[in-house]
């Protein structure tokens, strides 16, 4: 009986593997589309460049101004967006919104792969030009400490996806079964590997995390000798689920923010914003290149302009006076229709 009841599940296991191997032929499981299929397709190829004396044209005379410094990395210098798309420069335009304020300018000191150790030389830059305020804008990777290369080629290396052996690749060709569990069980393998990562260079024991606070704490001495009021904005991971329950690095924000709070360095975290969007409709190029596109960098900048003006670090007037939120019925109706399209008949306006 156990003898006939081993063949059964055997026979069962089996039979079940070649409809799937069948299935699996038939309608194969693609697991990166083809780039030319991609929605990042629908973008145009070129980005357009103004003429540097073009950048600031609410204040080309040079007359007196309110002039905000922001200091980052790519996320700040916006990679993957048109100049004008960045976070930095919608800022200045809507600092120049109302009537009856000091123009306002808005200059990036920002250069991708950079961190606050090295963005030092970049706040020395921005000071120079006698700011009335500095933001440094914060990234998640800023932790990393590549001065112990070793250590942190450790720590990539399991966030990397792992080669099959030469024994099983031959096997991984001819079973599509054992060729799509493969590919999941790496891509479990990259997403817990990314979170441990990030986890791992931002606790207190850290070095890069040890240099990073110490680097902002020279960049608020410097700020508090040219008596420049500094601030500092975090980003999320866009790259992952932006979700309430989804987001693995919730914890990492409120640790940064408040390690920052007893610094006394006012801190924004902009994960609050991001919560529950989609991450597909924030990336530069989704599932290729992380960065924040343009609706990212929108949300950024109104968040940063209401959270200056709400910590006093500008005037008050450049809170925008002609706010309408007409929009929010308009997308109402859509997500009313879209959720039930047979009882919602009223045609959208």
């Amino acid at each position: 009986m156990l003898l006939f009841r081993a063949l059964a599940v055997t026979l069962s296991v089996a039979v079940c593997w070649a409809m799937l191997e069948v299935v699996l032929r038939i309608f194969p499981v693609d697991q990166v589309p083809p780039l030319a299929e991609h929605p990042m397709m629908d973008r145009g190829y070129k980005f357009i460049y103004p003429a540097e004396e073009r950048l600031h044209p609410y204040t080309e005379d040079g007359s007196e101004m309110l002039r905000v410094a922001l200091i980052g990395d790519s996320f700040t210098a916006g990679a993957g967006c048109d100049p004008e798309d960045t976070y930095g420069m919608r800022l200045e335009r809507m600092l120049n919104y109302n009537a009856g304020q000091l123009p306002a300018r808005v200059d990036i000191f920002a250069k991708g792969g950079t961190a606050p150790p090295s963005q030092i030389q970049m706040l020395e830059q921005a000071l120079a030009l006698k700011p009335n305020l500095v933001c440094l804008g914060i990234c998640l990777n800023d932790a990393e400490d590549w001065a112990h290369q070793d250590l942190m080629n450790a720590l990539r290396d399991g966030m990397m996806p792992k080669l099959p052996p030469d024994w099983f690749r031959p096997i991984l060709r001819h079973s599509h079964v054992l060729h799509l569990a493969f590919q999941k069980w790496g891509a479990l393998r990259v997403r817990t590997g990314f979170r441990k990562y990030f986890h791992d260079i931002w606790e207190e024991e850290s070095q890069g995390a040890q240099v990073f606070f110490a680097a902002l704490a020279e960049m608020q001495m410097l700020c508090a000798e040219a008596e420049v009021p500094f601030c500092a904005m975090v980003f999320p991971m866009f790259s992952y689920d932006l979700s309430p329950d989804g987001y693995a690095f919730r914890d990492v924000h409120e640790r940064i923010c408040a390690r920052l709070g007893e610094m006394s360095i006012p801190c924004l975290d902009l994960f609050p914003i991001y919560e529950g969007r989609s991450p597909e409709r924030l990336q530069a190029f989704p599932g290729y290149d992380g960065h924040p596109n343009e609706i990212a960098h929108r949300l950024a900048a109104q968040e940063l302009l209401y959270f200056l003006i709400d910590r006093e670090l500008i005037d008050v007037g450049y809170r925008p006076k002609l706010v309408s939120s007409s929009m929010n019925g308009y997308y109402g109706k859509l997500y009313r229709r879209v959720a039930d399209p047979a009882a919602y008949r009223q045609p959208v306006d």
